[in-house]
């Protein structure tokens, strides 16, 4: 085997493990990204909860009814606010994490591609290293 294919080895089996961790990392990220895409929407659902229940005492005195309505009305923003706020915070934590994994796996192509050219230029050492195992067998 020459020196190149040893290289090329073991650039293929570099990236086959950069592949695999590239893919753990990116496991979590689906999640997040469906709390991102969902907490508004579960937001206004609690909003519009809340604004149904607002008008429970519709049967009252009128000016019962708006003390009454004016109050649930102002408790119902509250889901919506609550909501965005997680979709905001969910966002820009999903957005650090993907532009971390992205980063992370650009230098390990980069830390691939140095391994292999250093492999193609210790011509030497990778003959010993290659032949050595080879030897400590024939010996037993």
């Amino acid at each position: 085997m020459t020196r190149r294919d040893q290289a090329r080895l073991a650039r293929l089996a570099c990236e086959r493990e950069a592949a695999e961790v590239h893919r753990k990392l990116r496991r979590g990220l689906t999640g997040l990204a469906t709390v991102v895409a969902t907490s508004a929407l579960v937001g206004i659902f609690g909003t519009v909860l809340g604004i149904v229940n607002s008008f429970r005492g519709v049967g009252a005195e009128a000016s019962t009814v708006l003390g009454w309505t004016a109050q649930w009305l102002s408790e119902a923003q509250w889901p919506t606010a609550f909501g965005l706020a997680v979709g905001l915070l969910a966002f820009a934590v999903h957005r650090h994490c993907t532009e971390s994994v992205e980063t992370f796996k650009q230098e390990m192509g980069w830390a691939i591609i140095e391994l292999e050219n250093t492999l193609l230029r210790l011509n030497p050492a990778l003959k010993t290293t290659a032949a050595a195992p080879a030897r400590a067998r024939q010996r037993s």
